[in-house]
């Protein structure tokens, strides 16, 4: 399943420099081919709220999130993936070391060059191979549990009393209000953050 992939472009629409449309153009075309075009290969060419995602997610068996060599693939870790941690899907992406350190190393799936169609394609099969391995529900598990809110500010948490240390010797009130201010913050940050992505915006 192939999701907000948007409108299908005709074929040779959008000029032989639009990759991205001729790419799309030549996936439909060999699925047509082979027949597995609403069969078992689906393009869901709308958007999908974020609030309806999940559901997607929870039925699927792997997750597959291929990005160009930019400087974002190289220094982020979008929402997408998150959310295939939560969901607990075995992924494969594209990216680079930030990207091999947050999923190949820990057991969350494969991280192959953007670009690399034959390495992409091994590591899509590896993935249908191994997905009845016990170890993946583990290591998501352990991914989970280090993404918790107490985990995840814990370093903001540590920075922000260790400059404080500097200056003078916070009491354990102070040190408390500190804490749930980063937590208030980065959750404030989150919400905010999925609203936009599910197209809601505040009165």
């Amino acid at each position: 399943m192939f999701l907000g992939i948007g409108p299908i472009p005709a074929s040779g629409a959008g000029g032989v420099f639009d990759t991205a449309a001729q790419r799309t153009i030549e996936a439909v075309a060999a699925a047509d081919e082979l027949g597995l075009n609403g069969k078992s290969v689906f393009f869901v060419t709308d958007r999908i709220p974020y609030r309806d995602i999940g559901g997607y997610y929870l039925d699927a068996d792997a997750a597959v999130a291929t990005y160009p060599d930019t400087l974002e693939t190289r220094f982020c870790i979008g929402t997408r993936i998150l959310d295939y941690v939560w969901a607990g899907l075995p992924m494969v992406i594209s990216g680079s070391e930030l990207q091999r350190e947050f999923i190949a190393e820990p057991g969350l799936g494969f991280v192959v060059p953007p670009g690399d169609a034959r390495a992409l394609a091994d590591a899509i099969l590896r993935v249908k191979s191994l997905a009845h391995d016990d170890a993946w529900a583990a290591a998501f598990a352990a991914a989970r549990d280090r993404l918790r809110w107490p985990a995840a500010i814990e370093p903001i948490v540590r920075y922000c009393v260790s400059a404080a240390v500097r200056t003078r010797r916070p009491t354990r009130r102070v040190w408390s209000a500190r804490r749930d201010l980063a937590e208030f913050l980065l959750r404030n940050a989150v919400i905010r953050a999925c609203m936009w992505l599910g197209g809601i915006r505040q009165a």
